[in-house]
């Protein structure tokens, strides 16, 4: 099984995640490289919304302490996300 789909799992078993909160860490976690963070407008496609509405969910994630997010850099997923 691979790395992604054991995070995949993990995630939905936690009861803690909307299903927002999940569908944007998985795509976050498909998306990512280990050496590249993501573009907001990469996530953005993948997800089929706007760019400000990932804007304000990676703005919470990050509060959460989920992804780490660097402006006009991207967005990747933090050690505890």
């Amino acid at each position: 099984m691979s790395q992604r789909n054991i995070f995949a799992q993990k995630l939905m078993a936690n009861q803690n995640f909307s299903e927002s909160e999940q569908m944007y860490l998985v795509t976050l976690a498909q998306l990512e490289t280990a050496s590249q963070p993501v573009p907001l407008s990469a996530l953005a496609q993948a997800l089929g919304v706007q760019p400000v509405s990932v804007n304000q969910m990676v703005r919470k994630l990050a509060e959460a302490g989920l992804v780490t997010y660097e402006p006009y850099h991207g967005v990747s997923l933090s050690p505890q996300g």
